[in-house]
């Protein structure tokens, strides 16, 4: 056994052992027979919303050079979260995306990586960003209300900035750090970055929505501000390499933060669950729309062997 494998079974075990400890199992499930149909409805809607708008902003990554579809960038969304969310692999979907992109625009491999790490680069700057303006709406000790606007103003800044300091920094930067930029900034202008910045948030609101709705059907005003805080946090901490999916993690992450923010366990677990459980139903429906999926899965399990 690999040391990503020990340290996968790891995580996923500590997660079980937390849950265990704050959840109490049978006001769990009560809480489960309580949802109503229109909340699944629209749960199931968000799902489907998803994929078209990450999509979208995938067009708009191409803008600069060689484009690609809407439909071949919806594929190459469904095949990266069938490979993210399904199959035992730490290497992600991004790496299957950006092959696909690649062959769907005919663009270069490392033009096609530079628009798959533009996107989750400003994915990251947007899920920070609503985690800091939601943070000033909960109760803090710290005071720190004009820090995170100032914060804030200082991301925006310097992401509109990045394209002139390259132009002219360029020179002092080590070569390798100097590609990876340079194949992020051939997707296009500052502009192209700002319109990528814009969906990239209206996409991480949108999928922040699926935890807040069940907080607002099953808690209170402040359970559904608590979730919309916990989301960003969970989904930068279930990126990390050695989770499979984020299953597990997620939900101990929504279980711990919101226990620590005063949201009882039994319905942070059921908010945690309703993210997966969208995530899940967008990975199988990406094992249909991989016309590779047998070479893809070969793919995957060699590298897990490794």
């Amino acid at each position: 056994m690999t040391w990503k494998k020990v340290a996968q079974v790891s995580i996923i075990l500590l997660s079980v052992v937390l849950l265990l400890s704050f959840v109490e199992f049978g006001q769990f499930f009560e809480l489960i027979g309580t949802l109503s149909l229109e909340l699944i409805a629209v749960i199931i809607l968000i799902t489907l919303l998803r994929p078209f708008i990450a999509a979208y902003r995938c067009v708009i990554a191409h803008a600069k050079i060689k484009p690609i579809g809407l439909k071949a960038a919806t594929t190459g969304y469904f095949i990266s979260a069938f490979a993210s969310v399904l199959l035992p692999s730490t290497i992600g979907g991004d790496v299957l995306r950006i092959e696909h992109m690649s062959r769907a625009s005919g663009n270069s491999r490392s033009e096609s990586f530079g628009v798959a790490a533009a996107e989750r680069i400003c994915g990251l700057l947007s899920l920070m960003i609503i985690f800091l303006f939601l943070s000033i709406y909960l109760p803090n000790s710290l005071g720190y209300d004009k820090l995170v606007l100032i914060f804030v103003a200082f991301i925006v800044i310097a992401l509109i900035s990045l394209p002139l300091m390259m132009n002219r920094y360029s020179h002092l930067l080590p070569k390798r750090i100097i590609s990876g930029f340079e194949s992020i900034l051939s997707i296009g202008s500052t502009a192209v970055i700002i319109k990528l910045m814009v969906v990239s948030f209206l996409f991480q609101v949108v999928g922040i929505g699926i935890p807040m709705f069940v907080a607002w059907e099953l808690g209170d005003f402040h359970a559904v501000l608590v979730m919309a805080l916990i989301t960003p946090l969970a989904a930068i901490i279930t990126t990390i390499p050695t989770t499979i999916g984020g299953f597990g993690v997620r939900e101990a992450s929504y279980v711990g933060l919101g226990a620590a923010m005063g949201v009882n366990s039994e319905l942070s677990l059921l908010c945690g669950l309703s993210l997966s459980a969208s995530m899940l139903m967008t990975g199988v429906v990406g094992a249909f729309f991989s016309a590779d999926f047998k070479k893809h899965s070969k793919i995957i399990y060699s590298d897990s062997e490794e």
